[in-house]
């Protein structure tokens, strides 16, 4: 049995500054056009009848304003030990979370992939272990109704940002981590036309 879990990790930081009439790719309106949103409305589209729920993460802000140094990881929900949120209500989720925390600086990728890693890690260890429960419980032979009832958690995280990445090296080291675990990592990058080539970081990852 295979378990499809969507995480997404969605970039506050001040790269999502235009200077323009805009102000901010972000916005707290529902009624300005919001790419942020867009993409979340996607997410809870194609999820919502494999997954009921969502893990939900920020990075690059200030999760609690004027009280907290920026954060490279917090979780989208408000609630540090509880990041799940209903796949139907992400864009909610989203909004709830904007208007929560202080955009900032540095924009850092390593940390939503480590936990994503994380993740993955315990979900492939408590498989094979389940695995070898029902081989051993079977003196090695296992018939039909001894199959292993385990689901393997597939992880796939979605990370939507404009491209800055301050910590490469880092985001590096953990996408070498990625291999051979029920992992999927999707990187989207928005468009700020007040960003250059040079600034942009994304590629450096493909």
């Amino acid at each position: 049995m295979l378990e499809l879990i969507p995480m997404v990790g969605i970039d506050y930081s001040m790269s999502n500054l235009t200077f323009d009439e805009r102000k901010c790719i972000h916005s707290v309106n529902e009624d300005n056009p919001n790419e942020y949103r867009d993409l979340m409305s996607c997410i809870s589209k194609a999820y919502k009848q494999m997954s009921p729920s969502t893990l939900f993460y920020g990075f690059g802000a200030n999760s609690v304003p004027h009280l907290t140094e920026v954060s490279d990881l917090f979780s989208g929900t408000g609630d540090l030990l509880n990041p799940i949120v209903m796949t139907d209500h992400l864009q909610a989720a989203y909004y709830s979370c904007l208007k929560r925390v202080e955009i900032n600086l540095p924009c850092c990728f390593s940390g939503v992939i480590a936990k994503a890693v994380e993740f993955a890690q315990q979900s492939q260890v408590y498989f094979l272990n389940a695995q070898d429960y029902v081989e051993n419980a079977a003196g090695g032979v296992k018939s039909p109704s001894q199959e292993c009832k385990s689901a393997l958690s597939y992880f796939v995280l979605y990370v939507f940002c404009t491209g800055i990445i301050d910590d490469v090296p880092a985001a590096i080291q953990e996408l070498t981590r990625v291999v051979s675990l029920p992992l999927s990592i999707y990187i989207v990058q928005l468009r700020n036309d007040n960003l250059r080539d040079g600034d942009v970081d994304v590629s450096i990852l493909e």
